[in-house]
């Protein structure tokens, strides 16, 4: 999939709100460490106020669960995340936009599912 790249300090709320109308993916990248949280919480906002539905996530946190599940108090680690994380699917069934966070590196990604 072909996204367009913007970086975190150079986008404007009315530009993110045009790629959301226009149903595009896109990603934000250069966000600031201190400032991902802020983001990813605005980003949210500004999906759900166009009416949208969006589930929020953070990239690669499946993978971490595999090797967890093969050891002793990991297996329980693992195995409670992973309902974790299969319930918070069902709550945010079938989104409009996806916002992955990849927390390394520094950026969100916005995927338009429907």
């Amino acid at each position: 999939m072909d996204v367009g790249v913007y970086n975190f300090e150079e986008i404007s709320n009315d530009e993110i709100l045009e790629r959301l109308r226009n149903k595009e993916s896109f990603k934000i990248n250069k966000i600031p460490f201190g400032a991902y949280t802020e983001a990813t919480a605005k980003i949210e906002s500004l999906v759900e106020s166009l009416g949208y539905k969006c589930r929020v996530y953070t990239i690669g946190r499946v993978g971490g669960i595999l090797p967890a599940i093969g050891s002793g108090v990991g297996a329980v680690v693992g195995i409670g995340t992973a309902l974790t994380i299969a319930a918070h699917n069902v709550a945010t069934w079938s989104p409009d936009y996806e916002i992955g966070r990849n927390l390394y590196g520094r950026d969100i990604e916005l995927k338009y599912k429907k």
